[in-house]
């Protein structure tokens, strides 16, 4: 359905205006760029604008113990844009990465993602030297021909900036890579929700798997395309009982730095999965960080 509407812009500000700090406010342009957007645009044939939003962004305290970090005296600022591209979501999503790499825009992970989905839909990156965070999101439509993209870019503390390049500067987190986790790719069409997990020298992450819709749920099949990912990153299978069911599926499996578990378990229409690492010895300075992950 498409069409347009009118609305009261004050309805607009007060709407995306959650967090308002200062002077910034929100400001709504409807089929336009902001004018102060600090990302340039390649020209993509078939491109079509439908508008942004300039507004405040979200301000994080870390406080650990008796210290906590100094409050930030600049203002700071997201943007959000709404685009579509006449072309495929891979061809538009491999074009975008190129081109903000190209501008100085570098990958950025806060939390290394266990369960992805087979064809990323989502970047995130870090640009050091201006001290801000990109997002780039892509959805494919229209049977493939369509490809809409988000794009959100935020000024940042340099605290979160360190955060999202894996620096680890406080005792709370200089443990959390110590049992790394591998990458499981799930099969093309398959959604990939994450739920939370906990970081240190024993590790673990859950995720929710849904299925392309109309499909039956196989978890020998499931179970089967992540044993040789598993392998490739030198988590071997263990040669004992699977536990293995119709509605549960277990892999207990050797690593490098100590042993893993892989679970799979039927959710309704869709399989809770976890993924678990624990490491041989405990370090003298012992830390775990709990952390939870939200999708909307």
């Amino acid at each position: 359905m498409t069409g347009r509407i009118e609305l009261e812009l004050e309805f607009l500000r007060r709407l995306l205006g959650s967090g308002e700090d200062g002077e910034a406010g929100v400001a709504v342009f409807p089929d336009a760029w902001p004018g102060d957007f600090p990302l340039r645009w390649p020209d993509l044939p078939g491109t079509r604008l439908w508008g942004s939003v300039r507004s405040a962004a979200t301000r994080w305290t870390f406080s650990y113990g008796n210290r906590q970090q100094p409050p930030v005296a600049r203002q700071l600022t997201r943007w959000r844009v709404c685009l579509d591209v006449a072309a495929p979501q891979p061809q538009v999503m491999e074009t975008l990465r190129a081109e903000f790499t190209r501008q100085g825009w570098q990958a950025g992970q806060m939390w290394q993602q266990a369960f992805v989905e087979h064809a990323q839909t989502t970047w995130n990156a870090v640009h050091a030297a201006a001290a801000r965070l990109l997002t780039l999101q892509t959805r494919g439509a229209d049977a493939g021909a369509l490809t809409q993209v988000w794009l959100t870019v935020e000024d940042q503390q340099e605290e979160v900036i360190g955060h999202w390049l894996g620096q680890r500067p406080h005792p709370h987190f200089e443990n959390f890579d110590q049992a790394p986790l591998p990458t499981l790719s799930a099969p093309p069409g398959w959604q990939v929700v994450p739920q939370g997990g906990s970081g240190g020298v024993d590790r673990s992450e859950s995720a929710l798997l849904i299925p392309p819709e109309g499909q039956t749920l196989d978890l020998g099949a499931l179970l089967a395309s992540f044993k040789p990912q598993l392998a490739a990153q030198s988590w071997t299978v263990l040669p004992i009982d699977q536990q293995n069911a119709e509605n549960s599926a277990r892999l207990a499996l050797q690593t490098p730095q100590g042993f893993g578990a892989l679970g799979l378990d039927r959710a309704g229409e869709a399989l809770s999965a976890k993924l678990v690492h624990m490491t041989f010895e405990l370090p003298e300075a012992y830390a775990v960080s709990m952390y939870t992950l939200t999708s909307t």
